[in-house]
């Protein structure tokens, strides 16, 4: 057996039934809860007569009841209340599984017994119902095993010896009154829900004029989506004004309309009232609609204090530090004797070009070149023609 087809038929990880309920009788009541046959357990109803959406949730990881999970065929499973009174809105179990997990809806008191959805729901929506058991090994007498697994029943409470299954979608044609993944058409144009483009009202036609995948009887809009905020006909997410009603005019061509746009260039905000929109102000944050710009860099007259690239000026000398050759010494007449770049208030050689400003003598003006000793030469094996040598003298 491969890999993957052992992963499949692996041990579940997790078993939760969740029972919808109201508890009308009078007394202790409870839920015996099975699988395959088997008695997990007996747990106390949790809620009494009234109107509640908090479903009771019972949950088993040990690994004795996780082993009577059969991964390779079909496992039932059924809640089986003690008394009547017991009103049973929905339930529904799930088995937790490393890959995916897969739920099972036993019984729906909403939909008759017959959609089985088990959606989250109040009991104020539909009163729940009186009933002996809820799942169970063959719950509609068919003679196929309801649960979750392999080869169960396509019609979990509706005798179909079958098995028919004409959309392919895991329910059988007895039990599916619509095409479609699901069994749930609200508005009863014959699509499930899951598959219809207006889940309301009904269209079984699903024309899609502007085919953004909402349907024409519940799109109010063209464009993608269906919401249109400012009524003006065009959806949010196709609106260059979302919240403003217009015709779409755009003079700027940035992106967003005229009724919104309330300055030229990309964007909407105009921080400095200029006129400019931020993103293409070269002062967003002074006003200067002639974008006087003297020194060419990226920064209007308006915001830049200092000449040559940037706006930054550590020394306020007027220089720019990118520009600055001194940029942490004022010095605004840029005096640089020796041309290297570096000026000469904070050059540690003022008058002998050295850009790296490393660490050897300085020149003076006009000074030759400072002379350095020549080592000797080191003869070790002569003598040193004082009487203490440790060789023959020369020759």
């Amino acid at each position: 057996m491969t890999a993957p087809a052992i992963a499949r038929r692996a041990h579940p990880t997790g078993i939760t039934f969740t029972i919808l309920h109201a508890d009308c009788g009078t007394g202790t009541h409870w839920f015996d809860l099975f699988l395959n046959g088997n008695h997990l357990a007996t747990v106390p109803t949790a809620r009494n007569c009234d109107c509640n959406a908090t479903p009771l949730v019972v949950s088993f990881t040990d690994p004795a009841t996780l082993s009577r999970f059969d991964p390779g065929g079909c496992n039932a499973f059924s809640v089986v209340p003690s008394d009547p009174a017991i009103l049973l809105g929905y339930a529904r179990v799930t088995v937790e599984r490393a890959a995916r997990s897969s739920s099972l809806c036993l019984h729906d008191a909403s939909t008759g017994g017959i959609q089985l959805a088990c959606g989250n729901r109040d009991l104020c929506d539909h009163r729940g119902e009186g009933i002996r058991a809820a799942g169970g090994l063959d719950a509609d007498g068919d003679g196929v095993e309801g649960g979750i697994g392999r080869g169960c029943d396509v019609c979990l409470n509706v005798f179909d010896p079958g098995q028919a299954d004409g959309d392919g979608d895991g329910l059988g044609d007895a039990c599916d009154t619509c095409a479609g993944p699901g069994s749930i058409d609200r508005d009863g144009d014959g699509l499930c829900d899951e598959a219809d483009d207006c889940d309301v009202p009904s269209n079984p036609s699903q024309a899609d004029g502007d085919r953004d995948g909402f349907g024409d009887a519940c799109d109010t809009c063209p464009g993608p989506g269906s919401i249109d905020h400012d009524a003006d006909g065009v959806c949010d997410e196709a609106d260059n004004c979302p919240l403003i009603a217009n015709a779409q005019g755009d003079t700027d061509g940035d992106g967003w309309g005229d009724s919104c746009d309330h300055c030229v260039g990309r964007g909407p905000t105009d921080r400095d009232g200029d006129t400019l929109c931020d993103l293409d102000d070269n002062c967003a944050l002074a006003p200067n609609p002639g974008q006087q710009n003297a020194d060419g860099d990226d920064f209007g007259d308006a915001c830049d204090a200092c000449v040559g690239p940037g706006a930054v000026d550590s020394d306020s000398d007027g220089f720019c530090d990118g520009e600055d050759n001194c940029d942490l010494d004022a010095n605004p007449v840029q005096e640089d004797s020796d041309g290297d770049g570096v000026g000469d208030l904070c050059d540690i050689c003022p008058h002998d070009p050295n850009p790296s400003q490393g660490d050897l003598a300085c020149e003076e003006p006009g000074a030759p070149d400072p002379v350095r000793p020549t080592p000797s030469p080191v003869h070790p094996q002569r003598g040193t023609g004082l009487g203490g040598g440790i060789g023959p003298g020369p020759p």
